[in-house]
């Protein structure tokens, strides 16, 4: 009996330093990712398949270490059975959370959305709490101090893990996707009155061509005007110029300071000034570059 337990534990061990690797494993994706992104050379890792092979690689990495680790007697040291008791009880919620014992429960009993989520929390606090006391494996009040200390451990790297992976993999939820939609606010001097929406010309223009964009509403930004546009693309290149016409004014040219694959945005960055006017189909600069403002938002 106490061999089975062993395994239990050892199993549990081995799927908590799993899901730390599985984080850690996108963590890694993340920076190679952003290294190349910068280089525009990103594009063969561009892809769902693989951020998932980083995490499940990092996933199997970690357990293997964490077997090896665990097949040492360190009972002796009681850092490294709190920590062992911690990753037991944090595998417990992650085994619970793959197995998805809410999603079986309402199969099984047709239970509602709130029964769902209480069925999900219970199995993964009960296989938490099971995991720590596993790992324990101290007779009288130590088993129970070693378990309630690794329960709580395994609280906090459930809460920590949640919270990285979420921050981590929120870039990447469409990675592989190859279109764009961006954002954009632009303002203008106090002396240029508001046009006609219908009247105001939006185009992206690349080296494969022009995309029309169009022009929604009219803002007020800092007690000034601004407008705000939208223009998709699906091109990968860095050459990119957003170009805006009002009747009787010259075109405001806009070069985009984004990579080749934009990084997805959840707000509106920083004001870059205008690059230049077009007079006679050519670019000149103008000494009111800094009375135009554009900032983006990818999404």
């Amino acid at each position: 009996m106490d061999r089975v337990l062993r395994c239990m534990s050892l199993l549990l061990f081995a799927a908590g330093c799993a899901t730390i690797g599985w984080i850690a494993g996108l963590a890694v994706y993340a920076a190679a990712f952003e290294t190349l992104r910068a280089l525009d050379r990103d594009a063969f890792l561009d892809s769902g398949a693989v951020v998932r092979g980083f995490e499940l690689s990092g996933a199997v990495a970690a357990a293997a270490a964490g077997l090896m680790l665990a097949r040492r007697d360190r009972s002796a040291s009681r850092l490294w059975s709190g920590i062992s008791c911690g990753l037991a009880g944090f595998g417990g919620a992650a085994l619970a959370q793959l197995l998805d014992l809410g999603g079986l429960a309402a199969t099984a009993f047709d239970i509602g959305k709130d029964a769902y989520i209480l069925v999900s929390l219970s199995a993964s606090l009960a296989l938490l709490i099971a995991g720590s006391l596993l790992a324990a494996r101290s007779p009288g009040a130590r088993w129970i101090a070693r378990g309630m200390a690794g329960g709580a451990l395994a609280l906090v790297l459930v809460f920590v893990s949640l919270a990285g992976h979420r921050a981590l993999s929120r870039p990447y939820d469409n990675a592989g996707e190859t279109k764009w939609n961006i954002w954009m606010t632009v303002r203008f001097p106090d002396s240029v009155p508001p046009a006609a929406l219908g009247a105001i010309g939006v185009a992206l223009r690349t080296p494969s061509g022009v995309t029309r964009g169009f022009a929604s509403e009219w803002l007020t930004e800092n007690g000034g005007l601004a407008l705000r546009i939208n223009v998709e693309t699906r091109e990968r290149t860095r050459r990119r110029e957003v170009i805006v016409t009002m009747p009787d004014r010259p075109p405001l040219v806009f070069v985009m300071p984004f990579p080749s694959n934009p990084r997805l945005m959840h707000d509106y960055g920083p004001w870059h000034p205008l690059d230049f006017m077009m007079e006679d189909d050519k670019p000149k600069p103008t000494a009111r570059a800094g009375d135009y403002a554009i900032r983006y938002m990818v999404r």
